[in-house]
């Protein structure tokens, strides 16, 4: 009986320094690697529009991993604009604004993105006057396009005082 509690023991050992909670600071100018996972387009996207983000790698802090690889970060489309005539290009911008913690918590995250193609104005005003004042009219420009899979490094603003739940923490991991 004796020995099957001290393997009882041992085997929960693992889970029972999991208990509680770690005290973490993550220090301003944390890097956090982020990777787009649905294809964008300044000619599809709607402003407030949701844009889902995946960490690319774990970020541990004194040996504790805050943010593993795989976990969720979202962003809101913030500004878009469709090619238009004369050579004018698509835009696109967004925000990166959190990304979840190994207990599910959010990290506010800090920067936007902007995409904008380069305008071909010179193009529509060369053949405008070529052609009398009309020619412009069918230079469009391009719509921004940005693929899944493209990679962003963003970086915490500030130091964020975190209480990590590691019951939380150990439960998410199988996720």
């Amino acid at each position: 009986m004796r020995r099957v509690l001290m393997m009882a023991l041992v085997l929960l050992s693992p889970t029972l320094a999991m208990a509680g909670t770690v005290n973490v600071t993550v220090p301003d100018g944390t890097e956090v690697r982020l990777i787009l996972k649905e294809r964008m387009s300044s000619a599809t996207a709607e402003q407030d529009q949701k844009v889902r983000f995946e960490v690319a790698e774990d970020v541990k802090l004194r040996g504790v991993t805050i943010i593993r690889a795989g976990a969720q970060a979202w962003g809101t489309v913030i500004e878009t604009r469709r090619k238009g005539k004369f050579g004018k290009n698509g835009k696109l911008n967004f925000t990166i604004d959190f990304v979840k913690l190994v207990d599910d918590q959010n990290l506010r995250l800090s920067g936007a993105k902007s995409r904008e193609g380069q305008n071909e104005y010179v193009k529509a005003g060369i053949l405008t006057y070529a052609t009398g004042g009309i020619g412009g009219l069918f230079v469009k420009g391009k719509d921004i396009e940005i693929n899944a899979g493209t990679e962003y490094v963003l970086y915490t603003n500030g130091d964020r005082h975190l209480e990590i739940d590691m019951v939380l923490a150990a439960a998410n991991s199988g996720r």
